[in-house]
């Protein structure tokens, strides 16, 4: 078992070296960035591992401190350098990046093959599952993960992929509290309940050019709303919810008319018939996002119903998700809440 340890150290001493190398000619084409220099010290002092088998045992020394003979903190030790190899993967991507922007500014790359790279950075291949770590950089908007039909231990899997390689925040639709549950044993989660949604990590603060109107019809119609509420302040947008504003009593839709006239984007949810979107879309300026539900008696045909109903809409400006679709809804009305900040 020490011979195994041992043998694990080297390598990552060699692999972290051969990095150090990387870094040293990435830095002869950019010049002087202090992070490099950082990373460079690390993997040339920080990492001065001598380890040797005696009579007493196994030892590892670090940085010339005492020599520890604790396969504890041997295999704390092998973690530390896990994450922190993790980390330098994350910044050899964008490393790599930098490097063919500097291809570009010296003529050696023309802009559109430079592009065209950079659409075709590599995927992870974990077998089950190809994790798109460049989305952001194509779409502006990192991968998500739909969480039904998959395993507990696929989902577990396919965030750790995304944490490797920075991914702040992470969002999981359709999951139930089973597996929200699982997937806590393995990951910071905080999971929604009503939208049957959780998120690894942090919310980040709002960014959106204003704020986003997400209105419900009914009651019943508020685990659809959630998940396209959570879905846009997952992606840094300011969420006003108005739940139970539906045209059976239109009175209590007037009575918050100043943030939806003020809003960016409004998302409207409504099942039975579905004419909430269309009386927002006649009061208010902004863009409209009808998502029909499935909530309804007989007739409503499972959310089809209130599906046609908003297809045939004489209010401009509504569009229309699928049935019971609010990540959908959330996500474009992310896209229109930051239109102001594309170049």
């Amino acid at each position: 078992m020490y011979k195994k340890y041992s043998a694990r150290l080297f390598n990552i001493y060699g692999g972290i070296a051969q990095l150090g190398e990387r870094l040293n000619g990435i830095q002869e084409v950019s010049g002087s960035i202090p992070l490099i220099s950082t990373i460079r010290w690390c993997a040339e002092y920080s990492f001065n591992i001598a380890c040797f088998q005696g009579e007493a045992g196994f030892f590892v020394t670090i940085c010339g401190l005492q020599p520890l003979s604790s396969c504890f903190f041997i295999l704390l030790f092998l973690e530390a350098i896990r994450f922190f190899v993790a980390k330098l993967r994350c910044i050899m991507s964008q490393l790599d990046i930098l490097h063919i922007l500097e291809q570009v500014k010296g003529g050696q790359l023309e802009p559109a093959e430079a592009m065209t790279r950079l659409k075709m950075e590599p995927f992870q291949d974990l077998g089950f599952a190809k994790v798109d770590h460049h989305r952001e950089l194509r779409q502006g908007v990192a991968e998500v993960i739909y969480g039904a039909g998959k395993t507990p231990e696929q989902i577990i899997k396919i965030a750790a992929a995304m944490r490797q390689r920075g991914q702040e925040t992470i969002l999981i639709t359709r999951i139930d509290e089973g597996t929200a549950e699982a997937i806590a044993q393995a990951h910071p989660l905080e999971y929604n309940t009503l939208g049957r949604l959780g998120i690894i990590g942090r919310l980040p603060e709002p960014d959106g050019d204003g704020h986003i109107v997400v209105a419900t019809g009914g009651t019943s119609d508020i685990p659809v709303a959630e998940e396209a509420a959570v879905t846009a302040q997952a992606l840094g947008n300011q969420v006003i919810k108005l739940y139970d504003v539906g045209v059976s009593g239109v009175h209590r839709l007037l009575h918050n008319l100043e943030p939806i006239m003020s809003a960016r984007c409004i998302i409207a949810v409504a099942g039975m018939e579905g004419a909430l979107p269309s009386v927002i879309g006649g009061l208010a300026d902004a863009p409209v996002i009808a998502v029909p539900t499935s909530v309804g008696y007989g007739a409503s045909l499972g959310g089809i119903a209130a599906l046609l109903s908003m297809l045939n809409t004489c209010a401009s400006g509504v569009s229309v998700v699928n049935i019971d679709n609010g990540f959908g809804a959330g996500y474009l009305a992310n896209i229109i809440n930051h239109m102001k900040q594309k170049p």
